[in-house]
């Protein structure tokens, strides 16, 4: 949370359809929840691409998670893309946005084939 953007507009998109964060408000309730839900959870970047002009700066990722319920282990891929902007010194996300990668989508395919 020390990371976020406080001061409004803030956007931040997750996979599920009421994912959607104005606010640094919001986004900590649904972090809670994200964590409510779960025994333990990791994440792990697999790589990172950044850049940045002036007090701008934007990523694209893709990321591992993993969590625990119970006794049952779940592994997802993500990607996650964010807009960073520079305030007092300190990079804050603006805009972040975290989607899960299509299972259904094959590589070199766009759509599922025509049968």
């Amino acid at each position: 949370m020390a990371l976020m953007y406080s001061a409004k507009p803030l956007l931040v998109l997750g996979s599920g359809p009421d994912e959607k964060r104005f606010t640094a408000s919001q986004f900590r309730k649904g972090i809670r929840r994200d964590f409510s839900q779960v025994d333990k959870l990791s994440m792990s970047f697999d790589w990172i691409k950044t850049d940045a002009q002036g007090d701008v700066a934007w990523f694209a990722s893709e990321v591992t998670l993993a969590v625990t319920v119970g006794k049952q282990r779940s592994v997802f891929p993500y990607r996650f893309t964010g807009v960073l902007v520079k305030k007092q010194s300190q990079w804050r996300l603006r805009m972040g946005q975290m989607g899960l990668v299509a299972a259904c989508q094959n590589a070199g395919e766009s759509w599922p084939s025509k049968q």
